[in-house]
């Protein structure tokens, strides 16, 4: 089954680290616009061989995602999602690779292995990856800053016995030493070998392939899905005390008395929704609540409530109150 790699282009524009003469590193440009075309490769043989010529080529770089438009390829930005705020279409769409690349940095490398030996170094490396990898065929390549930075500093690129996404690799991936922003469908994958001011690489290569099984053996898919956690059941809820449902009550009756004038229909209203919601819990009779609220009232100023009738008002208000009653239950 064969497969295919998404290169992007930056017409003038530098897609590969720059390394000064006093061995400061310079990083890349910063691409706002790119060509980009979709690469048929057959094997892990065909996919080093356009690596090979991607090292020489600065202005370019691969994403994991497929083209998402083919009339829509040239001078386009790298969007996997609709950009609200211009309009701007998606040109990248997620997609299942058979190849896999990963970034593998900062993984001690021995004393008696020194940066030239790609091959040394990547066997050290794969040692810290899942055993399926271990005897897999490789590209090992060597990233800008191995040899230059401590440590081995690569990216190793497999054949997988079936496509992957990127949300299986970084399941399977997330214990190992692996950069996983490299899984998600518009990363850049940065292909081309650094450009050095002085003009001699202090590398003699930086690719080489590893001999082993043709592809790698990925577990099954639901092997490679994080394990689905039941949410906790709900927490037992409690009755609310009859503590609770006196100081409503009391605090509604309140909020009556001190009402001034222009408020008190209002607040009489709304005490009166409130007792009505409660009073089931309370134990108390709807006639014992309307006395309670209309003594509110006459204490606030009169029988009137901004020229209403106060008894009709604490009807209506306990009526709807019951219609709707309040959960006072709380968590046990």
């Amino acid at each position: 089954m064969s497969d295919s790699v998404t290169i992007l282009r930056a017409p003038w524009r530098r897609l590969a680290k720059m390394i000064r003469a006093d061995g400061t590193i310079i990083g890349y440009d910063d691409a706002k616009t790119f060509d980009i075309a979709e690469v048929t490769i057959r094997d892990l043989d065909h996919l080093a061989a356009i690596l090979g010529k991607l090292l020489t080529r600065p202005d370019c770089c691969v994403v994991r995602g497929a083209v998402a438009d083919l009339a829509r390829t040239s001078r386009v930005r790298r969007l996997i999602h609709l950009d609200t705020e211009t309009g701007d279409l998606p040109t990248i769409r997620d997609t299942n690779r058979r190849w896999v690349g990963l970034d593998v940095e900062g993984v001690t490398r021995p004393d008696d292995i020194p940066a030239a030996d790609l091959a040394g170094c990547a066997a050290v490396a794969i040692r810290l990856l899942p055993g399926e990898f271990h005897s897999a065929r490789c590209i090992v390549q060597a990233t800008s800053g191995h040899g230059l930075k401590p440590g081995s500093r690569l990216r190793l690129w497999y054949w997988a016995n079936r496509p992957l996404s990127g949300t299986e690799l970084s399941y399977w991936l997330r214990r190992s030493p692996v950069d996983c922003c490299l899984f998600r469908a518009a990363q850049p994958t940065y292909t081309a070998a650094p450009i050095f001011e002085t003009g001699c690489d202090h590398l003699p290569s930086r690719m080489t392939m590893l001999d082993g099984a043709e592809m790698v053996e990925a577990p099954e898919q639901e092997q490679l899905q994080p394990a689905k956690v039941a949410p906790p059941p709900p927490r037992a809820r409690r009755p609310a005390s009859n503590t609770e449902v006196e100081r409503m009550i009391a605090a509604a009756l309140f909020k009556v008395e001190m009402a001034g004038e222009g408020q008190r229909h209002q607040r009489l209203r709304a005490a009166a929704r409130t007792i009505g919601g409660i009073l089931d819990q309370a134990g108390i009779g709807e006639q014992e609540a309307a006395q309670a609220l209309y003594e509110a009232v006459r204490r606030a100023g009169g029988d009137a409530v901004d020229g209403r009738n106060a008894a009709g008002t604490i009807a209506w208000g306990l009526a709807k109150g019951r219609a709707a009653p309040l959960d006072l239950g709380g968590r046990a």
